[in-house]
C-alpha cells in the first residue's frame, strides 16, 4: 500500500507538471486491479484512484480555491496558498494554507471561538515564540462522526502563514 500512495503522490505531480490526463492500471496484489487516473496542470491536479473493490480516494490540490467548512471559514481577508481535498471510505480530510497581516495569535483566537461556536471541543491550544495553534475536535471522524481541525499560524516572509487540516465524515 505504501509503493501505491507514492506512486498515487507521483501522479498527481506529474499531472499539476505537464498538464493532461493519464489512467494507470497495476496488479492490486490480490488477484485485483487498481486503476489510477490523474489530470491537471500547473495550477491544479486531481488523482482518482478505484480498487477493485470498486472504493475510490480522489486528491485534490491546486491553489486559489478551497471548500471551507462552515465551522472553519476563510480567515478574513486572508489569501490562499496552497490546498488539497482528499476524500476515501467515508472521510474527507482538507489542508489549506492562508496568508493574512493579523498576529498568529488573532487567528488561532479566531478560529478557537469559530469551533466552539459550532461546537466542537478545543483539545488543546497555545503559543510559543510566535507561533500559535489549536487542535479539536475527534481522533477519528469516521467512527464518532464528528469533524476534527489541527491549525498552526507563524510569520513568515512578514506575514501570518495559517496552515489548517480539516478532517470529517465526507
Amino acid at each position: 500500500m505504501k509503493n501505491l500512495f507514492l506512486l498515487v503522490v507521483a501522479s498527481a505531480a506529474l499531472a499539476s507538471c505537464g498538464g493532461g490526463s493519464s489512467t494507470v492500471s497495476l496488479p492490486d496484489g490480490k488477484g485485483g486491479t487498481t486503476k489510477i487516473t490523474s489530470e491537471g496542470d500547473a495550477n491544479k491536479g486531481e488523482v482518482t484512484m478505484t480498487g477493485a473493490d470498486g472504493k475510490t480516494m480522489t486528491m485534490k490540490s491546486g491553489s486559489g480555491t478551497a471548500n471551507f467548512p462552515a465551522f472553519a471559514p476563510q480567515y478574513p481577508g486572508s489569501t490562499l496558498g496552497q490546498t488539497s481535498d482528499i476524500a476515501t471510505d467515508g472521510t474527507k480530510m482538507i489542508t489549506i494554507e492562508q496568508f493574512t497581516a493579523d498576529t498568529p495569535d488573532k487567528v488561532v483566537a479566531f478560529y478557537k471561538a469559530s469551533l466552539e461556536k459550532n461546537g466542537i471541543k478545543i483539545g488543546m491550544s497555545g503559543s510559543q515564540d510566535g507561533k500559535s495553534f489549536l487542535s479539536a475536535g475527534s481522533n477519528n471522524p469516521k467512527e464518532d462522526k464528528s469533524p476534527a481541525a489541527m491549525i498552526a499560524a507563524e510569520v513568515e516572509d512578514g506575514k501570518t502563514k495559517v496552515s489548517m487540516v480539516i478532517t470529517s465524515p465526507s
